[in-house]
């Protein structure tokens, strides 16, 4: 199962629209269905995301060959009325049987791998599904369940850092710290939440 995430619609629904964006993921999802093999399968699933399955294609270098196909005739930009946009494509990896057995399943892993494909950003532009990104993904729920109900009982420190000046060793500002304390004396330092909290919305 392939599950590829278009990037750039929202350039496209400012500009012109949401009928002619929704044009233009009509356009792409067109664009696939003559790439892909006799006897596949492709379908939208959501306002940017299209979906691809292979009955004949589990081994890894079969989904690395559909995968940089499907990319490839996705990279040209889109046509809407004038003007041209880039859609920047990156897609999600699971193989049947070994990443699930039941389509939710696979759908589920294809979901993680194109965060982890997104998160990279870099040529590939696709990712496959591993046990250690599912466990990762299971670990960042958790965290994010836990900031949510910190947040709401306001478990977090503000920390004040002064700021001197090389020169003169005088007082010129502080810098603001956040720490998340936890039970049993240990301390969560920023970079180990905030980028979940930004992920997860929970920023103000």
């Amino acid at each position: 199962m392939l599950l590829i995430r278009l990037s750039g619609l929202e350039a496209v629904r400012e500009h012109v629209g949401y009928d002619d964006a929704d044009a233009a993921v009509r356009s792409a999802l067109s664009r696939l269905a003559g790439a892909i093999n006799p006897g596949d399968w492709v379908g939208r699933l959501s306002d940017h995301e299209l979906v691809i399955v292979s009955y004949d294609c589990n081994s890894p270098s079969c989904a690395i060959k559909g995968s940089s196909r499907s990319l490839e005739v996705l990279r040209e930009p889109i046509s809407v009325g004038s003007l041209q946009y880039p859609l920047m494509p990156h897609a999600g990896i699971a193989l049947y049987p070994v990443d699930g057995q039941a389509p939710q399943d696979l759908l589920r892993h294809a979901l993680m791998a194109v965060r982890q494909a997104e998160e990279a950003d870099t040529d590939p532009r696709f990712a496959f599904f591993s046990k250690a990104l599912g466990e990762r993904a299971a670990a960042d729920f958790s965290l994010q369940q836990a900031l949510r109900g910190a947040i709401s009982k306001g478990q977090f420190e503000l920390y004040l850092q002064p700021k001197l000046s090389l020169q003169t060793q005088a007082l010129i500002g502080a810098e603001a710290l956040i720490r998340w304390p936890q039970p049993g004396g240990k301390v969560r330092m920023p970079g180990e939440f905030l980028p979940l909290a930004e992920r997860g919305r929970l920023m103000r």
